[in-house]
């Protein structure tokens, strides 16, 4: 049952499935994660959300290199919007992005270009209501890891920049990165013409 949760819901290519289905250091980190997300579960308060976490990050960080996936992707990244709700403290929201970025430089870009739907849909809506520590540790997680993605960017361009618009206090000196993404596409987004 566990194994056919694990091809159903992962998100991962046939191909990549397959490859790496019989290595017990995938079924180690594949069970990892399955726990984690179980304990998740069972989270009833903030000081729950923070050791879930916890785990899933120590889970993320002992798995090998190689392994350029997240295991049960679209649940990972539905606990993780759930983690950046409004109504809970700012160290949770940091600690949500610490999981973000060991995930980020796991898959690494050319992944995250087709998993940008995923993780926006919980990174997008925190900006507008962040403490200031967690504003910071956005936009690190912006520059380190989305505005590298320069045109894959595109499908998730309007979100970002309605996400972060409304948040920047006039005099702000963070830029959208006009850098990576083409000044004119830039522009249109603004304008909603893209």
């Amino acid at each position: 049952m566990a194994a056919e949760y694990a091809q159903n819901s992962s998100g991962m290519s046939i191909d990549l499935e397959s490859k790496y289905v019989d290595d017990s250091r995938y079924k180690n980190f594949e069970s990892n994660i399955s726990k984690c997300l179980k304990a998740s579960e069972q989270a009833r308060e903030w000081a729950d959300l923070i050791s879930f976490l916890a785990r899933l990050n120590k889970g993320l960080q002992a798995a090998p290199e190689q392994f350029t996936f997240v295991p049960h992707k679209h649940m990972v990244s539905r606990r993780l919007a759930q983690c950046l709700n409004a109504s809970l403290p700012a160290g949770v929201h940091l600690k949500t992005i610490e999981v973000y970025q060991i995930i980020f430089h796991r898959i690494g870009p050319m992944q995250l270009r087709k998993d940008l739907y995923l993780y926006t849909m919980g990174l997008f809506p925190l900006f507008y209501y962040a403490s200031i520590n967690v504003k910071v540790g956005l936009f690190d997680l912006y520059e380190a890891h989305f505005l590298p993605l320069g045109e894959g960017l595109v499908p998730c361009l309007k979100g970002l920049i309605l996400a972060v618009l409304p948040g920047l206090e006039e005099g702000s000196c963070w830029s959208v990165g006009s850098r990576a993404i083409d000044p004119l596409l830039l522009g249109q987004c603004c304008w909603c013409r893209a």
